[in-house]
């Protein structure tokens, strides 16, 4: 699996910036008995993957930290341990508890329409149409300027302004989504008109929500609306309802609405591992190099064609993981850097 998570945790050693400017480690030192060792142990059916953050993830930190304090590694993380701890926070959906109407009528979900981003809603009401709904102030790119939107729920097609590209959109700062803007101007939720569908694909990504996933956060989880995609059929009748009801020679009032998702949201922490080698010199030893890799992985998943579904990592990355591991040990016993 190469889908990573923002937030890795992840194994480090700081070394004196001199370490190796004076001296080598032997590298024949390097036990490849010991490595498969370890490798053997964070690589097992125990551990289950080592998903992020997960009961296997702390087998495999307590063990990490085991090792370096064995070896002599002074601890470098909080309160003379090993860990920096990190927050994380999940939103998971539960489906049966969800649901999207339009003048009363279900939507089915993960067909016609999926949510994007989780938050908890249960709301009704029109909808307001609002073209592209990407806002830089600064280059005066503002489609919701004058737009009423406190308490609406904001239909767009999200489409980029001409000359744009997502890449723009990342690199500078200044760019809000369609999303950030709208809950800037009051909005409850918003609806994304789909450009494309692929079933198979909404599929697994019904499933991943269902089932949750972590990601990394500093202090209080950031403040959101929800979002839902809706596909492209469904969302130009939509579109056109919005807009004939903004119009005057237009009697028929535009679709009702109603949005629910029942999201459960939780918090849990992981750590990553830290160990110090202090140098020798007096000048120079309050100077870092730090080198790491990160210990976790993706955990338990879809069965193989064995029926196996415990992704074990022994690749990515555990044996980044021994090898520090092993580093540790050949630098800590041997001559001080």
């Amino acid at each position: 699996m190469l889908n990573r998570r923002i937030g890795l945790a992840s194994i480090t050693l700081a070394l004196v910036a001199s370490s190796f400017a004076n001296y080598a480690p032997d590298v024949d030192q390097i036990s490849k008995n010991n490595l498969n060792a370890h490798l053997k142990f964070i690589a097992s059916d125990l551990l289950l993957g080592r998903d992020t953050p997960s009961p296997g993830l702390n087998i495999a930190a307590e063990y990490i930290a085991a090792q370096l304090q064995m070896y002599g590694v002074e601890p470098g993380g909080v309160d003379g341990t090993y860990f920096q701890p990190m927050s994380y926070a999940s939103n998971t959906l539960n489906a049966n508890g969800s649901s999207f109407k339009i003048d009363g009528k279900d939507v089915e979900l993960g067909t016609a329409y999926l949510p994007t981003t989780l938050a908890p809603v249960d709301i009704e009401g029109t909808t307001t149409f609002v073209a592209s709904g990407w806002t830089n102030l600064e280059k005066g790119i503002d489609p919701m300027k004058g737009m009423d939107l406190k308490g609406a729920i904001v239909l767009t097609d999200a489409v980029l302004p001409e000359g744009v590209t997502r890449r723009d959109t990342f690199t500078d700062q200044n760019w809000e989504s369609p999303q950030a803007a709208a809950m800037r101007h009051g909005a409850v939720a918003v609806i994304t008109i789909a450009p494309t569908y692929n079933q198979a694909q909404w599929k697994r990504q019904l499933d991943q929500m269902s089932t949750g996933r972590f990601t990394l956060v500093n202090g209080d989880a950031p403040k959101v609306i929800p979002v839902i995609q809706v596909a492209p059929e469904l969302g130009a009748t939509l579109k056109t309802a919005a807009l004939n009801a903004a119009r005057a020679e237009f009697t028929a009032p535009a679709p009702t609405v109603s949005l629910k998702l029942d999201v459960a949201q939780n918090r849990t922490s992981a750590s990553n591992v830290i160990g110090i080698i202090p140098g020798s010199d007096p000048t120079l030893k309050s100077e870092y190099v730090a080198l790491g890799a990160h210990y976790d992985h993706v955990g338990v998943g879809r069965a193989d064609s064995t029926g196996d579904t415990i992704y074990n990592g022994a690749d990515d990355d555990g044996s980044g993981t021994v090898a520090m591991i092993e580093i540790a040990r050949v630098i800590a016993s041997g001559q001080r850097p």
